[in-house]
Parts: structure tokens; C-alpha cells; sequence
């Protein structure tokens, strides 16, 4: 099996993403698992976000989120027709972070960190994934197995872990990479 890591450089825009396309219809990808980590900087932009929520700095935390999603769809305008179901997914994915700040009452900041970065590598999994089911017909993403299980992820207080697959999920994956097909999956350490 090949494992494939794409680190925030390597999509860190359009271009970088049409890269790893090219990447990858280059290689034999029958039996492989992609990992996915945010894109260019954009785990230092969700701090910026969690400082902000944290500190109760409303007109920061607004720029903040305003940033990152304007870089996200961005990207997204220049990969992506108009109408394509991405634009979508990555409005909901905006929704979902902050309906969360609005409705978090944790004042952890370990909890807050591990709840708001994901989004980094939910939003850059989501794009490249779309991206790549477009353009490489035998990719078969398990980004919406992940994303259901996201909702079981346990925060392990005291390193600040977050644990995205329990070990069922864990023997899952292990089968549907065995499978042959290839598997992408979030870089949320």
C-alpha cells in the first residue's frame, strides 16, 4: 500500500491542488491512502479564530472567520463550476463551526483548540476529495463515513488529542483500505 501525505504547501492553493491531481494520475493509486492536512497557514488562521473566541474579541473573531472562509472559497471558485455541490459543503461546514462557537459554553481552551482546527482539515479534505472525484475516476472517499464519525470524537485532556476513529472505526478503515480502493482521510493530529 502507498501512503500519500499532502501538507498544508502542497494544496495550498488552486494550482497546488491541480498538482497533486497530476501527482497522482502519474502513479498506480489501486491500493493507497491519502492524508490530507490543512491547507497553506490555515491551522494558524483557526487560531487566530479560538484566540479571539476565547478572548471575547467579537470584531476579530468575525475577521478571523471571514478570512478563512474567503480563503477556502476562493480556492473553491477557482477549482470548481458555480454551481457545483462544494459550494454547498463548505457553507455548511462554515455553518457548523460557527453554530458551535455560538452554542459552545466550554471555556477549555484545549477543548476549543481541538474542535475549531479540525475544521482545517474537514474543510481542506472536503475540497481536494470533490476535487480529485472529479478529475481521478477511481478515488472513492470516505469523507462522509469520517464526517459522521466526527460526531464521536473524545478529547483526551490531558495531551490534547483529539481521537477521530474509535477501534471499530479503526478495523473498518483497515478493511476498505485492503479493499484496493483509494481512502482519504483528514491529517488532524
Amino acid at each position: 500500500m502507498k501512503v500519500f501525505k499532502f501538507g498544508g504547501a502542497s494544496i495550498k492553493n488552486a494550482n497546488a491542488i491541480k498538482n497533486v491531481a497530476k501527482i497522482l494520475n502519474s502513479q498506480d493509486v489501486s491500493n493507497c491512502l491519502l492524508v490530507i492536512s490543512a491547507m497553506g497557514k490555515m491551522t494558524n488562521a483557526f487560531e487566530k479564530i479560538i484566540d479571539a473566541y476565547f478572548n471575547n474579541d467579537q470584531e476579530k473573531l468575525t475577521e478571523s472567520i471571514d478570512f478563512t472562509s474567503n480563503f477556502h472559497f476562493k480556492i473553491i471558485n477557482n477549482l470548481f463550476a458555480e454551481n457545483h455541490l462544494i459550494h454547498q459543503k463548505i457553507t455548511v461546514l462554515f455553518g457548523q463551526l460557527v453554530c458551535f462557537l455560538t452554542q459552545n459554553k466550554s471555556r477549555n481552551y484545549d477543548y476549543l483548540y481541538d474542535q475549531i482546527v479540525s475544521y482545517g482539515e474537514l474543510l481542506s479534505t472536503t475540497i481536494v476529495s470533490d476535487y480529485l472525484n472529479d478529475e481521478i475516476v477511481s478515488i472513492n472517499s470516505i469523507k462522509e463515513k469520517l464526517a459522521r464519525k466526527y460526531k464521536k470524537l473524545y478529547q483526551d485532556n490531558a495531551i490534547g488529542v483529539t481521537n477521530v476513529l474509535n477501534s471499530q472505526g479503526k478495523k473498518n478503515l483497515a478493511k476498505q483500505i485492503l479493499s484496493g480502493q483509494v481512502k482519504i482521510d483528514e491529517a488532524i493530529l
